[in-house]
């Protein structure tokens, strides 16, 4: 038998759900830093992932740009603390 290989360039799409605890992470760790994200920022994110045609059928990493893409609109990152950049937005997908 062949041993398979990882190849990180090509990982399967995740649900929905995944960015949805994911944007949570990110609300919490900013609070902490005294930025509050609204629910009506949180619920306009959310739906505008939803409205993406097949998008856990999605490559990971193009999830991860267009996720990041959708937060940067609603959230000014820059103006909640300058400690909190695209890099770790990121890291709260490798958690």
């Amino acid at each position: 038998m062949k041993p398979t290989t990882y190849s990180p360039s090509y990982e399967r799409g995740r649900r929905i759900g995944y960015f949805v605890n994911s944007l949570s992470k990110l609300k919490k760790d900013l609070e902490s830093r005294d930025y509050k994200i609204s629910q009506a920022q949180m619920r306009l994110i959310i739906k505008e992932l939803q409205k993406i045609s097949d998008f856990e059928k999605m490559d990971f990493k193009k999830q991860k740009e267009i996720y990041a893409s959708i937060v940067g609109k609603y959230v000014n990152v820059a103006k909640a603390t300058e400690r909190v950049t695209w890099i770790c937005l990121h890291i709260y997908f490798c958690r």
